[in-house]
């Protein structure tokens, strides 16, 4: 449950970010995923790089919504730091640069310190903001608030005993096929 409610999330900040204008102009926008702290990904501290920075939401929500996860400790500082290494950031002076991250165990595992990883993610003018998949308190003592603190961001998270309401519709069925068939 936690990781549909993880991936929601993400796609609700993704469908927020594709809204962006300046100076009432479209923005161009580009998203980046990688997966962390799973273990079908053992190598490089668990983490896998997804999606480049690319401005295709389809191929983001394709990959977003594909996305399993197994379970295993979650490098934080190092997924960090490695989307800060592997990404082609802007250099341009007012670009929003930003890293969205998601998760459920101690911000603090890993080799890569997380306090190192936001710093020089700010250093770079890259804001963190991190979303718990659990209880705020939770989040708040595993470091989540901590981080995002740190990295100039907000801190957010998912109850993960939350369940959301589904109210059928006669069109669920017509929607479900038009869904695919523009996910082909």
């Amino acid at each position: 449950g936690l990781i549909k409610q993880a991936q929601e999330e993400l796609w609700s900040v993704v469908n927020e970010v594709s809204k962006a204008k300046k100076n009432g102009i479209p923005s161009n926008v580009s998203i980046g995923l990688y997966s962390y702290g799973n273990s079908g990904t053992t190598a490089n501290g668990f983490i896998q790089q997804l999606v480049k920075f690319t401005g295709d939401v389809d191929t983001i929500s394709k990959v977003l919504f594909a996305l399993k996860t197994s379970g295993s400790s979650e490098y934080c500082g190092q997924v960090i730091s490695k989307a800060q290494e592997d990404l082609f950031w802007s250099p341009v002076e007012g670009v929003y640069k930003v890293i969205f991250i998601a998760g459920n165990e101690e911000f603090t595992q890993g080799p890569v310190n997380y306090l190192n990883a936001c710093e020089t993610a700010v250093a770079k003018k890259i804001i963190i903001n991190t979303i718990h998949c659990g209880t705020e308190m939770a989040g708040r003592s595993g470091w989540w608030a901590n981080a995002a603190k740190l990295g100039k961001g907000e801190y957010f998270w998912i109850d993960a005993n939350k369940v959301e309401a589904f109210i059928p519709s006669p069109y669920d069925s017509i929607i479900d096929i038009y869904n695919q068939n523009l996910n082909k």
